[in-house]
């Protein structure tokens, strides 16, 4: 049977906070990107205090979360694809590089992990040319390639640069 307190206890919680509250507070429905003024309720927040909290994903920056953000707005890492096969050398017969890809599969949200990059390189060299024949002697050598007038010597991927250098033709 309920106490004559538990009543009073309850009749008190409903007029300060009102029926309202009670249906519609905290995140609930309410998850936003960024900085969302507008994404916000009047709750108990992470700090303990009943006032005006936010449910966006800089509310974890600014210390205002309400109270059940983690739980109604998990967070979610970006999701990336397999790497995809490798591509051919740039060009045959001399040092060169090639390129492998992946895509996003789900953007990050709610202060999840961003994406990892989208594209590797990697210095290569192919014996064959495009017909299939081999190389001949004449080929290009190393220190033409890293000449000034070639568009790879300006890189800012040194990955690519280091790979030719030390024969690490992947």
């Amino acid at each position: 049977m309920v106490s004559f307190v538990e009543v009073v206890y309850w009749v008190t919680v409903l007029c300060c906070l009102g029926q309202k509250h009670l249906v519609t507070g905290g995140c609930s429905g309410k998850c936003c990107r960024g900085r969302n003024m507008g994404c916000s309720t009047t709750d108990w927040r992470m700090d303990r205090a009943f006032a005006k909290c936010y449910c966006d994903e800089d509310c974890v920056k600014t210390k205002d979360c309400c109270f059940d953000y983690f739980t109604e707005c998990p967070a979610q890492d970006c999701a990336v694809s397999a790497w995809s096969f490798w591509s051919g050398c740039a060009k045959p017969c001399q040092p060169s590089v090639r390129v492998r890809v992946r895509h996003v599969e789900q953007q990050p949200g709610n202060s999840g992990d961003p994406c990892p990059r989208l594209e590797e390189r990697a210095g290569c060299r192919e014996y064959r040319d495009h017909r299939g024949s081999q190389c001949g002697h004449n080929s290009v050598n190393l220190d033409s390639f890293m000449s000034l007038n070639h568009p790879f010597s300006r890189m800012t991927d040194n990955t690519v640069l280091n790979d030719l250098k030390n024969n690490n033709y992947i």
